[in-house]
């Protein structure tokens, strides 16, 4: 077989994808049947068949499901190896991709970022930050789409490598003049007592807390789901509702409204941590960052095991 033209298969994902050749085209801006040319060279290597022709489009033929899958596979290796390349080049220079989660990108991560970026070891290097689920911040490790990632470890990582970022606690976020404002602590029951504002992530972690037998009582009422954490904690600076999230997210925004950071009890510990494939193979300034972010916070990473800290206002 003749060397794979990497801009062949991902016009032929694209086409399997849309299921159409025609709105693959209008999107990559070029012409049908250049697309048409190169899935029949396609064919012709293969032997088989890729694509066949229906009422309102094409779709892809068995074997075009598989190549389209280990085409994909092909791609995400190939964008790997470009990366780490630009990486290994000027001792580090290039662009380095992270996932990591709501919370951390809302919390610690940000200052600690800026901070290695003036480091002499991150000359030239570019960070691409891209917020996702824990789950899903895993799988793009595994998957080499993303060189490291930040994530809340209650999913499996069985064959990756992690080492301990910081250590946080749930926490509830009131207006000033809420009935829970004044608390030190609060449990999970008091707060499904009040109307909760969420995040799309919120009902997940809900219910891996419930799994886990921390929450006895009943499940939070929802009033509101928002897209990130500062307009979560605006509504309930409006006293609309409760917002549930991490201490470290909640005082990135008590000196901006009027509201309350109360430590929520009977909860365990929320341990992020760095998750990677293989720390020898990372890129150099993967490493450098890596060390970077562990030795962070470890006054934070201990005391956070101790007794729950007092409400936290940002009413003043």
């Amino acid at each position: 077989m003749s060397d794979l033209d990497l801009t062949t298969l991902r016009l032929f994902i694209g086409v399997c994808d849309s299921r159409s050749i025609t709105r693959t085209a209008e999107k990559e801006r070029i012409d049908a049947s250049a697309i048409t040319r190169r899935i029949h060279k396609l064919e012709i290597e293969a032997g088989k068949s890729l694509i066949k022709r229906i009422r309102n489009g094409v779709e892809p033929t068995p074997e075009g499901l598989q190549l389209c899958e280990l085409s994909r596979e092909l791609l995400r290796d190939a964008a790997r190896l470009s990366e780490t390349m630009a990486l290994f080049k000027d001792s580090g220079s290039g662009r380095l991709s992270i996932a990591t989660t709501s919370h951390a990108v809302a919390g610690l991560l940000p200052q600690d970022l800026g901070q290695f970026m003036q480091l002499p070891d991150a000359q030239g290097l570019t960070l691409a930050v891209q917020e996702l689920t824990s789950s899903e911040v895993v799988q793009a490790v595994r998957d080499g789409r993303c060189a490291m990632g930040i994530y809340w470890d209650n999913v499996e990582t069985s064959g990756l490598q992690t080492l301990p970022y910081y250590v946080d606690q749930f926490c509830c976020v009131v207006c000033a003049d809420h009935p829970l404002a004044q608390k030190a602590s609060v449990s999970y029951a008091e707060v499904t007592e009040f109307r909760i504002i969420g995040m799309r992530t919120t009902r997940q972690a809900e219910a891996y807390v419930s799994r886990t037998g921390a929450i006895n009582g009943p499940l939070a009422r929802f009033i509101a789901e928002m897209p990130t954490h500062e307009a979560a904690i605006r509504l309930s600076a409006a006293n609309l509702g409760v917002f549930i999230t991490s201490m470290e997210v909640a005082k990135s925004y008590l000196d901006c409204w009027k509201v309350a950071a109360i430590p929520l009890t009977g909860l365990f510990p929320l341990h992020f941590r760095m998750v990677f494939a293989d720390m020898a193979a990372l890129p150099l300034s993967a490493q450098r960052l890596i060390k970077h972010l562990s030795a962070s916070h470890p006054s934070l990473r201990s005391s956070m095991e101790r007794a729950p800290a007092m409400a936290v206002n940002g009413a003043d």
